[in-house]
């Protein structure tokens, strides 16, 4: 696994208060899908999740709870761990704190030399129902969402994350809907829908894990969009991508982040 400092094993922190008790309610999934959508980031490439996901719990089962926490000193910066401890508490607060996730909490802290009773009070509740924030979207499917489902899983775009979906964990962060799909030419193409800005974000990643993002704008002509989206998927590269790019605003505006503005991109005269 070759994920940033502490972001796997965060996560794995957040699954195991999750399911210490022996059941993940819905509210712990709506906190722990929050929590990772966080942590990952929107520039996360999101087929590597269930892989990061299936590597925790499988980590788990093969060492059991005990061996689990003892190796997360090594695993979790000294820095991230009160953060990190906190944010799986939360998850775990989602539906109180179970007597079963405080006795694992307490086993974590002591592991990671954290002050259990500092985190509880972070926290804000030892068994009250918390409300957890973070940056979440908005991101309910609609008409334009089921559009763009008809449109490019016949032609072998698939959802990265449907196991993850059918073992019931959702991940917010990326959108009403994320798909993928594998070129013929080596290259990883992946497209979100975001509802709550009625944006699609489509990313083009060569065989180097080197990658271009940009974010359309299709304003009603979505179906337009998915055509060219459609007929460039087996032949786009980072090299021609400009090409694409001017098809493409012929029916969207293109834009793209320069740092943390969002920034359109000039049509070609």
């Amino acid at each position: 696994m070759n994920e940033e400092p502490s972001v796997a094993p965060e996560i794995g922190l957040c699954l195991l208060f999750s399911a210490v008790d022996g059941d993940v309610s819905e509210s712990e999934l709506g906190a722990l899908s929050s929590r990772v959508g966080h942590l990952l980031g929107d520039d996360f490439d999101v087929s590597r999740l269930p892989s990061l996901v299936d590597f925790e719990l499988t980590s788990m089962a093969a060492a059991g709870v005990d061996a689990y926490v003892a190796k997360l000193a090594a695993r979790i910066l000294p820095e991230r761990r009160f953060e990190a401890v906190r944010a799986a508490c939360v998850v775990a607060c989602a539906d109180g704190l179970a007597a079963e996730e405080e006795e694992i909490l307490r086993h974590v802290c002591r592991e990671l030399d954290v002050d259990v009773d500092d985190v509880i009070r972070a926290v804000g509740a030892r068994f009250d129902t918390l409300q957890t924030g973070g940056d979440s979207h908005d991101d309910e499917p609609n008409e334009i969402t089921a559009i763009i489902t008809e449109a490019l899983v016949p032609t072998g775009w698939v959802d990265p994350m449907q196991a993850m979906r059918d073992a019931g964990i959702s991940v917010s962060g990326f959108g009403a809907l994320a798909l993928q799909y594998q070129a013929s030419n080596g290259h990883l193409l992946r497209l979100e829908h975001h509802t709550c800005d009625a944006s699609i974000h489509f990313h083009v990643t060569d065989d180097e894990e080197e990658g271009t993002d940009l974010v359309l704008f299709a304003d009603g002509k979505e179906r337009e969009v998915l055509a060219i989206v459609s007929a460039m998927q087996n032949v786009v590269t980072r090299a021609n991508l400009a090409t694409w790019i001017a098809k493409l605003q012929r029916a969207a505006r293109v834009c793209r982040f320069e740092g943390d503005e969002l920034v359109e991109l000039q049509s070609p005269r």
